[in-house]
């Protein structure tokens, strides 16, 4: 099924931009994309817990929310924990600067 996340933010965790003036940003940014979209199309299925908390809306109005998928196995996984167990982003808590990503 087509992947569409453009609406949610992802709880928890800070992921590098695609649209950055740093190569190596946008690099590993593209791989986190390509690791989102290969743990949804390869899911059994995906649950989508969202919430707009007043004074938690993100600058474009996003909702956060925590997916998880059941992998092809029957094991459940939340999605922001994958992609930081891959190293492909960082736990943020929505409060303060966000994390740098640093060139390699």
């Amino acid at each position: 099924f087509p992947v569409t996340i453009g609406g949610f933010r992802l709880l928890g965790i800070n992921a590098p931009e695609i649209h950055s003036k740093n190569k190596n940003e946008v690099a590993k940014g593209k791989l986190a994309k390509e690791a989102v979209e290969n743990l949804l199309n390869n899911a059994k299925s995906i649950a989508v817990h969202s919430f707009k908390p007043e004074g938690q809306n993100d600058k474009y109005g996003r909702w956060l929310a925590r997916i998880i998928i059941t992998n092809v196995h029957g094991a459940s996984l939340d999605l922001s924990s994958e992609l930081i167990r891959m190293g492909l982003a960082v736990a943020y808590d929505g409060k303060g600067a966000r994390p740098e990503f640093k060139d390699d």
